[in-house]
Parts: C-alpha cells; sequence; structure tokens
C-alpha cells in the first residue's frame, strides 16, 4: 500500500505554466490559493523545504487526508512541484518543494481574507522562531562575526508605513541578488556555502490601534 497520497500522472506538473504566471502577477489564482489557510500553511513550509505529505501533516499537525487534497490541488495547479520519491517498507513517499514562493504588494495582501493573512503570519513566524530556536541550541546562531540582529521600534505616518513596505521588498531583493552573486563565487572558488536564515520584518506593535481606528 502506498504511503503517500500522489500519483505519478501529476509529476509533470508545469511550474511555468498558467498557474505560476498568475502567480508571479498576483492574479486571482493566487488568491484562490492562499485565502484556504492549510493551502497557505502548506505552501509556506515548501518555500522553506522539501517535505512529503505525511511530513507536512505532522509538522502542521494536520489530518494526512487534508493535507493530501491541498498538495494534490498545488501540485495540479503549478504551485509545487514534485522533486523526489522514496520507496520503503512496501510504500512510496512523494516530497514537494515550492514551484514559486509568493510575493503580494499591499493591495493584493488586502485583498485576502483576515483568517487568511493571521494564517499566513502565524506560520512564517512558527519557522522564524523555529529556526532561530534550533540555531541557538546547536550553538551557531552567534557563531559568525557577520551574524546581525537589529531592531528599530518607531512610530511612523501611513506613508511612513508604506514606504517600510517597500523598504522591506528591496531588502529581499537585495538578498537575493547577494545569495546569486555568492553561488556564481562558489563554484568558481570551490568554498563551501553558509547555511543562513535572514528575516525582515514590518508589523504594527501592539496596540498601535489600528484595529480599533
Amino acid at each position: 500500500m502506498s504511503a503517500d497520497c500522489s500519483t505519478s500522472s501529476v509529476r509533470n506538473a508545469d511550474p511555468k505554466g498558467p498557474a505560476a504566471k498568475a502567480l508571479l502577477g498576483g492574479q486571482a489564482l493566487l488568491h484562490k490559493m492562499l485565502a484556504d489557510p492549510l493551502r497557505a500553511h502548506i505552501l509556506m513550509v515548501l518555500g522553506e523545504r522539501e517535505a512529503s505529505p505525511k511530513e507536512l501533516a505532522e509538522i502542521l499537525d494536520e489530518d494526512f487526508q487534508q493535507v493530501c487534497y491541498r498538495v494534490r490541488t498545488l501540485n495540479e495547479k503549478g504551485f509545487v512541484e514534485l522533486v523526489d520519491e522514496d520507496s520503503k517498507n512496501g510504500g512510496v513517499q512523494h516530497f514537494y518543494k515550492a514551484s514559486v514562493r509568493p510575493r503580494l504588494d499591499a493591495g493584493e495582501w488586502e485583498q485576502l481574507p483576515q483568517v487568511a493573512r493571521e494564517a499566513n503570519s502565524a506560520t512564517v513566524l512558527r519557522v522564524i522562531f523555529r529556526d532561530a530556536y534550533e540555531a541557538m541550541a546547536t550553538g551557531d546562531f552567534d557563531a559568525h562575526r557577520h551574524r546581525a540582529l537589529l531592531q528599530k521600534p518607531m512610530v511612523v505616518d501611513e506613508q511612513g508605513m508604506r514606504e517600510l513596505d517597500e523598504s522591506a521588498l528591496r531588502h529581499l531583493d537585495e538578498q537575493e541578488r547577494i545569495e546569486a552573486e555568492s553561488a556564481a563565487r562558489r563554484v568558481e572558488s570551490g568554498e563551501p556555502g553558509i547555511p543562513v536564515k535572514a528575516v525582515t520584518i514590518v508589523h504594527p506593535a501592539a496596540n498601535s490601534g489600528l484595529l480599533t481606528a
């Protein structure tokens, strides 16, 4: 009996097909995928690591069959892709990763239901806290002299909030440039890579007044 919920018929789902283009363009299909909290959770996890539906069910503490159904949907629509299979004990586990990572602007984010926005934030923060805790536990967190840990409390107006949002997106672009250039240098030098977790967060503080404004 198969230990997974996938079929080989979806192996060739096109990560550059209509769904991926819709995601990159921030169109309705992405909103539909992220409007379901469990689909959003799965997509966020698979953006960080490869995992099977069985592992996803354990990570997210969700029903296996519910996870299977959503992974199948995400795969068929081109949001995740099958990257590996593992046969053991007479069963097969299928491992997936995100084909593309969603990036929504403020207008697109606002169109998502509140429950979907909160679910996305909770999932991302859970991953951030887990990664930081593990790095602290192993002693790696402070092992490099260029480790950065910065915090800046502030009070801004509406335009300032918008500019902070735009600044965070530019920061992500810069990180992706650094990653790509580092990869090219390592190909030439043979230098081993340093696994790094980079986090950028901009959020209203507690009791900001936004919920009662």
